[in-house]
């Protein structure tokens, strides 16, 4: 096993330094503001951009495909929890506006 295995960055990745690692999400900022603001662009396609400058500096940086793939893989794992759990309380206090609980409380 090499270093870079052992380092969990696959087995011709190098490591990313921090502007290298900052340049995608200031891009996704910058487009972001400019998109959403200005002209009006769904949010989504931005965001997809942002996506694709993280993987264009992961494969600048000697990641394969397969490794950044994996590593997209286990960031949608590791943030899927916490996403189901906001959707879930969004479904709870969605549930008490249309039973009247929420104007309940408010009047009472």
């Amino acid at each position: 096993m090499t270093t870079n295995e052992t380092q969990g960055l696959g087995s011709a990745g190098c490591p990313i330094g921090f502007g290298w690692a900052l340049l995608p999400l200031l891009l996704m900022m910058l487009a972001m503001g400019v998109g959403v603001i200005v002209l009006g662009v769904d949010a989504h396609l931005l965001l997809v951009l942002g996506t694709v400058a993280a993987a264009l500096v992961a494969w600048r940086h000697g990641y394969r495909w397969g490794d950044i793939e994996e590593m997209m893989y286990r960031g949608i794992r590791l943030a899927l929890p916490a996403v189901i759990i906001i959707m879930l309380i969004g479904m709870l206090i969605g549930s008490w506006i249309g039973g009247g609980v929420v104007a309940t409380m408010i009047s009472a």
